[in-house]
């Protein structure tokens, strides 16, 4: 990687540049760490007791994690071990975070075959969906949109197991809700010309609103799109929704007396169905 340090005349720089700098920071090292290319802050330290220790055959750093099964291929573009994916190498930027380059974290390799830092994947699934209604987008790769897979990491693939198989369960609710309701006799679904032709499961997981319960932690029907005060009955709603809610708040019916509720809806349609409580 180049490194320019701005600011400092040529001869510091000069200087700069051959000094031993930290992998992860890219900083020059003033107390080494465990291993002569890691400095001393608790940051980097982390970032090192996260990563694979080992060396290639190549000689070059196996820029991986810990505990995977088999090490990825090396990310320096100018080696004879190189394997081009996308033309992604050590210097190319994380497409998840956009701010530092691969070889300044641990990384992961899908079976898509693209490669982001470990701790950006975490995180991404780790957060899951950003609005009460339960989606699925943070499951798939950032740069090709397919369902992630990482059989080559253990704890990556368990929490992408665990999210394959609520899919499975509120595609199994969203089709039985659309046979209750009508929704799979939908002239949409039949018209040519319209996006959602012949993709039932496609439209009743964009009319269908499900959202996990606090309590017992399983996904419970909270009305449809075009419910007078549903959870999404028009964009300015879904936004607010999407803004900011406490998510102790979503209890299903299950869990909960819905007497005289506060944010229980009675829908002539699908009768009482509680929904979020929103913080302005």
């Amino acid at each position: 990687m180049k490194i320019i340090n701005l600011g400092k005349s040529c001869e510091e720089n000069a200087k700069f540049i051959l000094a031993k700098k930290c992998r992860y920071c890219l900083q020059v090292i003033k107390v080494q760490g465990p291993v002569d290319d890691i400095c001393i802050s608790t940051e980097c330290l982390a970032l090192y007791d996260s990563s694979c220790k080992k060396k290639l055959s190549c000689g070059h750093q196996c820029y991986g994690c810990k505990d995977e099964k088999n090490c990825l291929h090396c990310l320096n573009s100018s080696c004879k071990n190189y394997v081009n994916c996308f033309g992604l190498d050590e210097d190319a930027y994380c497409a998840i975070c956009y701010t530092e380059s691969l070889s300044c974290a641990p990384v992961i390799k899908l079976s898509c075959n693209h490669i982001f830092h470990l701790k950006c994947v975490l995180t991404k699934l780790e957060n899951r969906w950003l609005s009460p209604k339960i989606n699925f987008n943070h499951d798939n790769c950032e740069s090709c949109k397919q369902w992630m897979s990482a059989p080559n990491n253990p704890d990556i693939q368990d929490l992408l197991n665990k999210d394959a198989e609520l899919f499975e369960l509120v595609k199994k609710k969203t089709l039985e809700r659309m046979k209750f309701d009508g929704i799979d006799k939908d002239p949409r679904l039949s018209n040519k010309s319209d996006p959602y032709y012949s993709k039932p499961l496609e439209y009743g997981l964009h009319k269908c609103a499900y959202y996990m319960c606090y309590k017992c932690k399983k996904p419970y029907f909270a009305g449809l799109r075009d419910c007078a005060g549903g959870p999404a009955d028009n964009q300015q709603n879904q936004n607010n929704a999407n803004k900011s809610f406490d998510p102790t708040h979503l209890i299903c019916g299950g869990c909960s007396d819905l007497s005289g509720v506060a944010g229980v809806t009675d829908c002539k349609k699908h009768g009482k169905v509680l929904h979020i409580f929103l913080i302005l």
